[in-house]
């Protein structure tokens, strides 16, 4: 089942296309990582398929009313120091504002407070712990949202080997239970690891999209991001490590 279709999905700055003709669908069940080199369009890509930035082409999900767009996609944006002197229940029940009132004994808040490891915390003021903490609240608020689709801008980004894990680990059992998720990440370990299909922008462009082997190829590797890389199948899953940064070609390396 197709939760959310990108159709030829373009933005620009100006003249110039930050996003540029993209088409790419996210199925129920699915982990799609978007990857590529800073400012290749990713975060632009999941702004503009929201219906949060202006845009030429196609998303399913800007086909629809603003305030039903809330109870389809959850958005962890990038940008996530909290601002509210709330308690850490109270940002996650958040959440729960698409479908009316919120109460603070609502069970899907404290299903989302549990998943994160947030429990002991719920009592806690929100912008008195650390910037991970904060970012785990926040993912929290996404899940307590409950939506088939959750979209996440660098969701281990300040987070410690840890949390990373448990987030796409998380992710992941989300996709198993037939949510689409789609989330950027410059940690292509990881995103190799767990990641169902990759989608690589470059320039704006998508360069491929696929499983993550035939999408992190050497070509790609070099032409995209300028590295080499140890890529291996093992019984813990896919093994990504960058090893050398490739010189543009022209130029020599470090001596």
């Amino acid at each position: 089942m197709t939760l959310l279709s990108l159709e030829n999905l373009s933005v620009l700055r100006g003249q110039c296309p930050v996003v540029d003709d993209i088409t790419l669908s996210v199925q129920a069940g699915e982990l799609i990582g978007l990857i590529g080199p800073n400012g290749a369009g990713k975060t632009t890509l999941m702004r503009a398929a929201l219906g949060l930035v202006p845009h030429r082409g196609q998303s399913s999900l800007t086909r629809i009313p603003a305030a039903q767009r809330a109870k389809q996609a959850a958005w962890i944006p990038q940008m996530r120091e909290i601002a509210w002197g709330l308690s850490v229940r109270d940002v996650v029940g958040l959440g729960r504002s698409p479908y009316g009132p919120v109460r603070r004994d609502d069970p899907k808040t404290q299903a989302a407070l549990d998943q994160l490891g947030l429990t002991n915390f719920a009592d806690r003021i929100a912008v008195q712990l650390s910037g991970g903490e904060q970012a785990r609240v926040l993912i929290a608020r996404a899940l307590a949202q409950d939506t088939p689709i959750i979209m996440a801008d660098e969701p281990t980004a300040s987070l410690d080997p840890a949390s990373q894990l448990t987030t796409l680990q998380t992710f992941a059992q989300l996709a198993a239970g037939g949510h689409g998720i789609m989330v950027s990440l410059h940690d292509l370990g990881l995103a190799a690891r767990y990641c169902h299909k990759l989608a690589l922008l470059h320039r704006g462009r998508l360069v491929a999209f696929g499983p993550p082997a035939s999408v992190l190829t050497p070509a790609n590797l070099r032409d995209v991001f300028m590295i080499d890389a140890h890529f291996e199948h093992t019984d813990q899953g896919l093994i990504f490590q960058p090893l050398n940064v490739i010189p543009p070609a022209g130029q020599k390396g470090a001596e």
